[in-house]
């Protein structure tokens, strides 16, 4: 028994702290334990590395050829920004717990997404991942109870079949492209927003890592299911997310909830006890967990249903409006149908924009907020003076055609609704005249 413990406490602590999931998808496994375990000798002291040599070699092309534009490479380290670490520690001295997914919480610290556009367009893009976890939620929901129900921490994670079966297991909830990946491939964020993003939620994320491994005792074997549900939870946090927004939602609709569904004897008895349970329960969590419970005591069948019937019965996400060109027309601007079909096309000019900008037809703002022409190969290069003033004439270009284009889908969208509105007073008349 004591060899055993060993084994498993030096698995869980011989694992990197480069398994954390960097863009929140499901950690690699550990390294295999070792057969016998050695006793335990103090290492040696660390000897520091060299320091780098003062001086850099010179690059002999740019001797020979001074004026040649500079190239910019794609991998360039970020620019040095400060910004709010979301590492925040409580009286205890122990980090703060977020409420929501890590990348999720450093769009709103991050130092290069800030602006009224680009805040908005983060939302509507959360919101949007946000939904489809939902429904992978539901799909998977016999498994997240279990998760929400300490699968973790239950797990013999000294034995390396379980890491891999767990791993592949939790796979559906795990997010298929990583949030700040997917906003950079959908040109919601650039590479330099996306790249801030992730270290903002690397660091938090790699702190409450380390964090619980170092509560790990040696006492006893449940240190390492405690380390190990730091990490997963972290892997599958936007599903975890959506799981709590569900239960709030049950929460916040309970009556409504249990109207749309046919339960049995138990399961009545059981939403009886949730709403005096609700009723008595004292802040968000504590409903939460009421609700998540009430879930839990369902078949399957209804517990997928409630949650469906939930996410019906919640009111509408108010999101905030993208603000569209001063030059679309503020009279037209004013209903949401036209709202919403401009900000539409807004998000389509955007990215024909971004086509442009890829192909070296106008300039890229560089992550030292120079102005750079990409290459074919995404490296940046400053602009030859008459590429420059091509650009520029270009981008003025776009943005009065873009003005003209978002101008006539505002029209022909408030001109829709306008015939919409007609049409219904005119049936809504024919209807009222009808005998009854």
């Amino acid at each position: 028994m004591r060899t055993n413990r060993k084994l498993l406490l030096l698995a869980c602590l011989t694992a990197s702290p480069t398994m954390l999931p960097a863009y929140a998808q499901v950690a690699p496994p550990p390294p295999k334990a070792p057969e016998k375990t050695p006793e335990y000798v103090p290492p040696a002291p660390t000897v520091p590395p060299a320091p780098p040599p003062a001086a850099r070699r010179a690059n002999p092309r740019a001797a020979a050829n001074p004026n040649e534009p500079r190239t910019l490479s794609s991998a360039d380290p970020l620019p040095d920004i400060p910004y709010e670490s979301l590492v925040k520690r409580g009286e205890d001295g122990k980090i703060i717990r977020l409420t929501k997914p890590t990348d999720y919480a450093a769009t709103e610290v991050n130092p290069v997404t800030k602006g009224p556009i680009s805040s908005a367009e983060l939302i509507h893009f959360m919101h949007e991942r946000q939904m489809q976890f939902e429904e992978i939620v539901i799909e998977n929901l016999d498994l997240v109870i279990e998760i929400e129900g300490g699968f973790f921490t239950d797990i013999d994670w000294s034995d390396r079949a379980n890491y891999a079966q767990v791993t592949q297991r939790i796979r559906p909830l795990a997010p298929v492209v990583p949030f700040n990946k997917e906003a950079e491939a959908r040109q919601i964020m650039t590479r330099i927003q996306s790249g801030f993003n992730s270290k903002i939620s690397r660091e938090y994320d790699m702190a409450l890592t380390r964090e619980a491994r170092s509560s790990m005792t040696g006492q006893s074997a449940s240190d390492a299911g405690e380390v190990m549900n730091t990490i997963m939870r972290l892997s599958i946090a936007e599903s975890l997310y959506a799981y709590d927004m569900l239960a709030d939602a049950v929460a916040q609709n309970l009556d409504g909830v249990h109207q749309k569904l046919t339960l049995n004897s138990e399961e009545e008895a059981a939403f009886a006890k949730a709403a005096t349970a609700l009723a008595a329960a004292d802040g968000d969590g504590p409903r939460r967990a009421e609700a998540k419970s009430l879930i839990a005591s369902l078949t399957l069948d209804n517990g997928r249903a409630a949650l469906r019937a939930a996410r019906e019965i919640r009111p509408e996400a108010v999101l905030p409006v993208i603000p569209p060109f001063e030059d679309a027309g503020v009279e037209i601007m004013s209903d949401p149908e036209v709202i919403k079909a401009v900000q539409a096309k807004r998000m389509e000019l955007v990215r024909e924009l971004q086509a442009e900008m890829d192909a070296g037809h106008l300039l890229v703002t560089g992550p030292d907020n120079k102005q750079y022409i990409r290459n074919a190969d995404g490296t940046l290069r400053e602009p030859t003076p008459e590429e420059f003033a091509a650009a520029t004439a270009r981008s003025k270009e776009r943005d009065k055609a873009n003005v003209s284009v978002l101008r006539k889908t505002a029209q022909e969208a408030k001109a829709k609704v306008d015939a919409e509105k007609l049409q219904k007073k005119a049936d809504d008349a024919k209807a009222a005249e009808e005998p009854k």
